[in-house]
């Protein structure tokens, strides 16, 4: 975005002809471009083209054994608001509590995602591309406990 907005100060500038070429100082430079790009979010949001897209970060908390909650505080620029989201977790058919909060974790993300999807990973330290597809659903639940559970060592079926 902040390449358009370069472009069209120069084409700007280029229409206004060589004797308004000089440049303003940094900072003003610096205050328009903010002001533009405030502009343009703007505008993408009032014409529903904001490339903002849905999100929200996932908070595991009062995990027990066979039950937890997952705090999932997320936004979306269609509904203009912020939303929290309190998820109980019940360990039911899920080998672990651990496997449930993840399955339930996918759940919520496949309420918004079809396809790909970009997730920051603190554990990486940069943004990953990662599938909400049902095919890809196992690499998806290895890398969701990577995350969440970088500790996570499955349990040994008892023969």
């Amino acid at each position: 975005m902040f390449t358009q907005i370069q472009e069209a100060r120069k084409r700007r500038a280029e229409a206004l002809g060589p004797e308004v070429s000089s440049s303003p100082p940094q900072q003003e430079q610096n205050d328009n471009s903010v002001a533009l790009a405030n502009i343009e979010h703007s505008l993408q949001h009032a014409n529903g083209r904001s490339k903002v897209d849905a999100g929200g970060v996932f908070e595991v908390r009062d995990k027990g054994y066979e039950h937890a909650e997952v705090v999932f505080h997320g936004w979306s620029p269609n509904a203009r608001r912020n939303s929290t989201r309190v998820i109980p977790v019940e360990q039911g058919p899920a080998p672990d509590i651990e496997t449930a909060i993840v399955n339930k974790i996918i759940g919520v993300i496949r309420e918004e995602k079809t396809g790909d999807f970009l997730w920051d990973s603190h554990r990486l330290g940069r943004t990953i591309t990662l599938s909400a597809r049902v095919q890809d659903t196992a690499e998806l639940r290895r890398i969701l406990m990577q995350e969440f559970f970088p500790e996570y060592l499955p349990a040994v079926p008892s023969r």
